[in-house]
């Protein structure tokens, strides 16, 4: 064989070896995108039913922040906090085109700010008793999301987590910005 051929045939075998792992990097980024795809479709599905009960408990939450910030006063440090996430979560629901991330990161700091303000209600009607302020803090505390559907959307968000962090996954979500999706965390009263 001739220097020529020689090189010649190096080069096929270079460039062949080189598309081939080509072609299976992008076979590894396809498939972890239909993964990611197949998840975050399934996280969608789930939100809408989650949103909606949502919207009812947040309902109960606003009557709740403004019994008590009429009975105790303005200067409670959840007050002016859960007034703004308020108006941020009805601001995100008139929107079409929403990062669905960003309610859930809302639904989340407003269950953090409510959870803060039934423990301030409880220190202050143990001093101060008022019926209505407890009455709406109960009301809130009822208005639950249905639990089956809430642990369908966290093993939702498990799952496309899970994906975004594998071997297969991970290059994909990398690639073509697959962010991280959050669970809803409520809290119980």
């Amino acid at each position: 064989m001739t220097p020529a051929r020689s090189r010649r045939l190096r080069a096929l075998v270079a460039g062949g070896v080189a598309l081939a792992l080509a072609l299976a990097g992008l076979s590894v980024v396809l498939l972890g995108r239909h993964w990611l795809e197949d998840w975050n479709d399934e996280l969608d599905r789930r939100w809408a039913p989650l949103r909606t009960a949502l919207d009812v408990r947040y309902q109960k939450l606003e009557a709740f922040e403004e019994r008590y910030r009429d009975v105790y006063g303005e200067d409670r440090p959840w007050t002016p906090r859960i007034e703004r996430l308020l108006r941020r979560w009805d601001r995100l629901s008139g929107q079409r085109d929403i990062a669905q991330e960003e309610e859930i990161d809302t639904a989340n700091a407003l269950e953090l700010a409510a959870r803060g303000l039934a423990v301030s209600t409880q220190a202050s009607t143990a001093r101060a008793p008022d019926d209505e302020v407890t009455a709406a803090m109960y009301a809130y505390a009822r208005s639950v999301v249905p639990a089956p559907e809430l642990r369908r959307f966290n093993r939702a968000a498990d799952a496309y987590e899970a994906t975004r962090d594998s071997v297969l996954g991970a290059p994909a979500a990398h690639l073509l910005a697959y962010y991280g999706r959050s669970r809803l965390g409520l809290t119980i009263l």
